[in-house]
């Protein structure tokens, strides 16, 4: 356990190194974890000193035991023979074994799976996550034919009953293009989460009535692999759609510049260093390969220049684009796409 708090307050640390920096923070965080990992330490040279006893009995434990039996016997005039001390020399030896070995060895390993315990406890104490419709009433079959997503004062939470987008009301036809905007920190991509099902519906109703979602996130996974499997994510390799996705989203600009090994180019910490621009359109590139029946869109433009944002928009997003036929929830900055929205 010490070991894991030592780690955490070290991951913590890696992650906020800028507010500490910024705030002068440097020498209290390094005497918490130096002081964390002096507890580890003490807890490890614990635990070495019980090892080495455990070792030392095991070598010396037949030894003495053979040497106060038969001394003993001796003493108090009790013949020994062959017949007599090859025996319990034996039962000596496997006393050794399974006293001074196996149950020393199941304390310390005892001791080990504490901390795994708890995690495991931990897991298995969260709360379970409904799905939405569980606990909704069903849609008519109006709305089934017509609406894509439903909501009726909904309310979403992440983890405790206080509500961090209430009282929603929202109706999304099938086949539109919705626009998502708002400042900084107003709920934008916490309403896309709601609607993927990671948020907790707290209150009111919610129904999607399409089956398959695809989600294009503002600052999309990239996995040292080929460029061609980071867009595929396992899916089943069709040329003429991949194709297609590679020009709506301007990558074969990309592809051309990797030269001959093509879209079979490793990227990621292994391979290639792509830049922010790169990322971003892969992401989006990701998720319109799978062919979903609605597309969620969180900024895919943030990291795009003007320029290839309206190109991605024409070919992808637009009336015109890859996805015309889908429905579309798309968050941005960008004034100009607001034009085309439903």
């Amino acid at each position: 356990m010490c070991s894991d708090k030592r780690i955490q307050a070290f991951s913590e640390f890696i992650y906020g190194c800028h507010a500490v920096k910024m705030y002068n923070w440097e020498k209290p965080i390094k005497d918490h974890i130096v002081e964390m990992r002096e507890k580890e330490l003490a807890s490890i040279r614990w635990a070495s000193r019980f090892r080495a006893l455990n070792i030392t009995q095991f070598f010396i434990s037949t030894q003495c035991l053979a040497l106060t039996t038969f001394g003993s016997a001796l003493i108090f005039g009790y013949p020994l023979s062959t017949a007599n001390t090859l025996p319990a020399l034996a039962v000596f030896g496997v006393m050794r074994y399974n006293i001074m070995y196996k149950m020393p060895t199941g304390i310390e390993k005892l001791s080990e799976a504490r901390p795994a315990s708890k995690r495991i406890d931990a897991f298995l104490r969260l709360t379970v996550q409904q799905e939405h419709q569980s606990s909704l009433s069903k849609p008519s079959s109006d709305e089934q034919q017509k609406e894509s997503i439903i909501m009726s004062n909904a309310s979403f939470s992440w983890q405790s009953e206080i509500p961090c987008l209430s009282s929603l009301d929202l109706t999304i036809e099938q086949r539109t293009l919705v626009g998502i905007v708002g400042p900084v920190g107003s709920g934008k991509s916490s309403l896309l989460a709601a609607i993927l099902g990671e948020m907790n519906l707290i209150n009111g109703r919610f129904n999607s009535n399409n089956t398959s979602f695809s989600y294009a996130a503002q600052s999309p996974w990239i996995f040292a692999d080929t460029f061609r499997n980071n867009i595929l994510l396992n899916r089943l390799f069709h040329k003429e759609r991949y194709r297609h996705v590679i020009h709506a989203c301007c990558l074969d600009v990309d592809l051309y510049r990797f030269g001959s090994h093509g879209d079979l180019t490793v990227i990621g910490e292994n391979g290639v260093n792509l830049s922010g621009g790169q990322k971003a359109r892969i992401g989006l590139a990701r998720a319109l390969y799978a062919d979903a029946d609605i597309y969620l869109l969180d900024d895919p433009f943030s990291a795009v220049d003007r320029a290839v944002a309206k190109q991605i928009y024409g070919r992808c997003i637009g009336p015109h684009g890859l996805l015309k036929n889908k429905t579309r929830l798309l968050v941005t900055h960008q004034p100009e796409f607001l034009r085309e929205l439903s």
